[in-house]
């Protein structure tokens, strides 16, 4: 019944979404696209139909057949209709992701994100319960996903940037790997196996550098470090804006994607050198391990970037590196280390402030919180180096001190401690 009723849907004259997804929801409502047994048996049975009517297609008319050829003649209107069940199945990710670009573009302001979130939730919820398969299929329902949420990034639907969106896939970690609990006591991170260990990274990192044909330059200043007047570093701040055509268009005055390239390229960099680092009893006085100079190198980079860049362009540097705040990995542990060394020795107190805007912003929202993003917060309001506390953005009204220490509480107390968890890795080779 429920597939004759399909097939008069699929034939009705100048035939629209409209009746299409009133169906589907139908069968969502019915239990019929749960993805348990039920699932499976209403596919079986409609994929039994269809087959066989196709089938006795061919037997109705081989009683009139003149010719060899006619024998090969089948109906194969009941597979055609059964295709476009399965396709308008998979078509709702793509119905949804456009209505909610529609939304929020008639909303503006008042565009409310959470049911969305809360649908997405389910969805990814209900996938991860799912065994894991080996024939592909999870990886093909990933990619659908993937391509939702690249059709909802920020750059494209800001107002669906509810940091939520962004935390659940920074927190996403190896299925083996069990995550220290960030608030443990003596926490020592650069202890963890884990921790000298590169993520698997699958995008061309470097892509946006070659587009504006900046990469060359990059590696030849991490090769050879040149003091003095470096119009390398001078220049890099008006590289990396955009035409006032392209900043209109984009929303912002920064090339957003060129930022976040260069900023994981030359962390990645850092961090292949600092591991293939010559060990000092090796270094005899004429010879300095190259490879301090290509660390201390990326600091320039990156010092000079958050000293240069107006408050704009360096909240968006800081989000590039607080976006690599994920599990226990090296790049984890670098770029914390970079985002605790900046604010340790910013000359100016905005930097610190955004700093600390960019961590918090990521924790006031409900969980997930990446664990690297933890940790460093952590870090940051414990350890006393950073002497957090007496900031004077933390006391600048009752509120905001009294929000600071809500966050405080909930990532594990406000007691400082006299050793860090961070901070100890690269201090040698930072100055």
């Amino acid at each position: 019944m429920l597939f004759a009723e399909w097939y008069q849907i699929c034939e009705l004259p100048g035939a629209n979404d409209g009746p299409c997804n009133h169906y589907i929801l139908q069968l969502y409502q019915n239990g019929l696209l749960k993805g348990d047994d039920m699932t499976e048996r209403f596919f079986r049975i409609i994929t039994e139909l269809s087959v066989a009517h196709c089938l006795s297609s061919e037997v109705m008319s081989s009683g009139a057949l003149q010719s060899p050829q006619q024998a090969q003649t089948l109906s194969f209107l009941a597979i055609d209709i059964y295709a476009k069940l399965v396709l308008a199945i998979l078509k709702i990710l793509t119905v949804t992701v456009r209505f909610i670009q529609k939304d929020a573009e008639d909303k503006k302001a008042s565009f409310n994100p959470r049911p969305y979130f809360r649908l997405f939730i389910n969805w990814l919820l209900d996938l991860g319960s799912l065994d894991p398969v080996t024939d592909g299929a999870n990886f093909q329902i990933l990619t659908a996903f993937a391509n939702a949420f690249h059709a909802l990034q920020p750059l494209k639907v800001p107002s669906f940037c509810c940091i939520q969106m962004r935390n659940i896939i920074l927190s996403a970690f190896p299925r083996n790997m069990r995550l220290p609990d960030p608030s443990t006591p003596n926490l020592k991170i650069d202890l963890l196996p884990e921790i000298r260990e590169s993520p698997r990274i699958l995008s061309e990192v470097d892509a946006a550098l070659k587009a504006k044909q900046m990469k060359a330059d990059v590696d030849e200043y991490l090769k050879t470090r040149p003091q003095g007047g470096c119009s390398f570093l001078t220049e890099l701040k008006q590289r990396l804006l955009l035409s006032p055509s392209e900043a209109a268009t984009a929303g912002t005055r920064y090339n957003v994607p060129l930022i976040n390239s260069l900023v994981l390229y030359v962390g990645m960099q850092a961090i292949q050198q600092l591991q293939s680092r010559v060990p000092h009893a090796q270094a005899t006085a004429n010879t300095v391990p190259m490879s301090v100079f290509l660390v201390s190198a990326a600091l320039d980079i990156f010092q000079s970037l958050i000293g240069d860049l107006d408050t704009e362009g360096r909240y968006l540097f800081l989000n590039a590196i607080a976006n690599q705040l994920r599990y226990p990995n090296s790049h984890t542990h670098y770029f914390s280390f970079i985002l605790l060394y900046s604010f340790a020795e910013a000359n100016q107190e905005i930097i610190q402030e955004q700093i600390t805007r960019v961590l918090l912003e990521r924790l006031i929202v409900n969980k997930p919180h990446p664990w690297g993003l933890l940790i460093t917060f952590i870090e940051l309001i414990k350890n006393p180096r950073y002497n957090f506390w007496n900031r004077s953005f933390i006391r600048c009204a009752p509120e905001i001190e009294k929000l600071f220490e809500s966050v405080a509480r909930s990532c594990g107390g406000l007691k400082p401690v006299d050793e860090g968890m961070v901070s100890g890795w690269v201090s040698e080779t930072a100055h």
